[in-house]
């Protein structure tokens, strides 16, 4: 059975004039990206997505504030039904950046991606499929 993740407008970076397409794993992939950078209920028609990863650094983060918030992402994550399950690790966590690494396993097989968050971004750093 094939799968289809669908297409959507690559938007890891900006809008570019030509509006260059993804599809399967990479689209899954902004995908995630998008909901790790957006407030939980900006989406009128779903309130529960979104987990603003770039509202955290200003805070100082205990141990288990780190806890919760890699369970958090997990649950996020695997709130997409194209995500089977997700394994998160957050590292080199400071005022004002934070690398996040995250393994997801999909039907079209798994993914690890690194992001850097800083005040005002989700960078994808790293994406690999396989």
């Amino acid at each position: 059975m094939t799968v289809d993740f669908g297409t959507d407008l690559a938007l890891q970076d900006d809008v570019s004039p030509e509006f260059p397409e993804v599809t399967g794993i990479d689209a899954l992939i902004d995908a995630c990206v998008r909901r790790l950078s957006t407030p939980q209920g900006d989406l009128f028609y779903d309130p529960a997505y979104g987990f603003d990863l770039t509202g955290l650094l200003s805070d100082s983060l205990e141990p288990s504030d780190i806890a919760n918030i890699q369970t958090e992402i997990i649950r996020q994550l695997e709130l997409d039904e194209r995500v089977e399950a997700a394994e998160c690790t957050i590292s080199d966590v400071t005022l004002e950046l934070m690398d996040v690494d995250i393994l997801v396993q999909s039907s079209l097989g798994p993914f690890s991606m690194t992001l850097e968050i800083n005040n005002v971004s989700v960078k994808v750093l790293q994406a690999s499929s396989g």
